[in-house]
């Protein structure tokens, strides 16, 4: 399986890239009702690496203000 900023990079290099990682993130944040410990650590584990790969990524001007937009709603979502 890809690591999840693999799919991040990958998803920035393209024109829709606000709605591939929107989904992706979408997808993560999303509440399951039969979640264990372990599914759900590694979700948050997840939504961390991403947050992570905003916060550093070398993009500029539009990318960039999108990215640390994704970031800050990715910190509220953990808490």
């Amino acid at each position: 399986m890809r690591n999840v900023t693999v799919l991040i990079k990958d998803a920035m290099m393209d024109d829709d890239y606000k709605l591939k990682v929107n989904l992706l993130i979408a997808g993560l944040m999303g509440e399951e009702l039969d979640v264990d410990q372990e599914k759900d650590d590694n979700r948050r584990h997840m939504l961390k690496e991403i947050s992570y790969y905003c916060d550093n990524a070398n993009e500029s001007g539009e990318k960039s203000d999108y990215l640390k937009r994704t970031s800050e709603r990715i910190k509220r979502y953990l808490g």
